[in-house]
């Protein structure tokens, strides 16, 4: 049986272990998603225990089992972070304020610690790029030429997104201290938002599939 890698816990298991669905309107060709059904699992839970706290109106002991929870969530969340792993988003999204905005530029280009530049001082990050035309296309070209061509979810994260990542996101080396490689960042911030159009395109298939 063949084998398939989830994108988020990174574990391979049997195409079984993935839901399937068909991945365009007019085609029969099935596919399957990229994250195993064990994870959607505990995104559903993740998503309903902070839905269920947000809410309200909990006795101390259902509080508390759905506090240690989230907790144990987030803490497997920021590991397979760490591991340069895909996981949802999670956490209180709020509007940043200028100077917040500010913040967060200056410890992307700088890191948030001394050495850590240091390690990566042969990495230049401009504040402004020109990007590439192979990867400007994929920020903008309209969802239903994909449609159209057939293009599967599967294929536009697993062959265009990673061929795409190999190029613009080299391994530079390995940071032995933190056990963790080292990557030329530029386009960073390019290729995750490619790969989000990617995840709500694959998003709007399962609604149509569902639907």
């Amino acid at each position: 049986m063949a084998l398939k890698r989830c994108k988020q816990c990174g574990m391979l298991k049997e195409e079984t272990c993935f839901r399937p669905y068909t991945h365009s309107r007019g085609k029969s060709e099935p596919s399957r998603y990229r994250i195993c059904r064990d994870c959607e699992s505990i995104n559903t839970t993740y998503r309903r225990a902070r839905e269920q706290l947000d809410k309200g109106g909990l006795s101390l002991a259902e509080s508390s089992q759905l506090s240690e929870t989230v907790s144990k969530i987030l803490q497997l969340y920021r590991a397979l972070e760490a591991k340069g792993l895909q996981v949802p988003e999670y956490g209180v999204k709020k509007k940043k304020s200028a100077a917040e905005t500010a913040v967060d530029k200056l410890l992307a280009f700088y890191g948030q610690q001394p050495q850590e530049q240091a390690r990566q001082s042969t990495v230049d990050i401009p504040t402004e790029i020109d990007i590439p035309d192979d990867l400007n296309i994929w920020l903008t070209q309209d969802v239903n030429e994909w449609i159209e061509n057939g293009l599967s979810p599967e294929y536009l994260q697993e062959t265009v997104y990673e061929s795409l990542k190999a190029k613009y996101r080299p391994q530079l080396g390995y940071d032995s201290e933190r056990g963790l490689p080292i990557y030329d960042d530029t386009f960073k911030d390019v290729l995750n938002q490619i790969l989000r159009r990617f995840d709500d395109y694959e998003d709007s298939m399962e609604e149509d599939v569902d639907g």
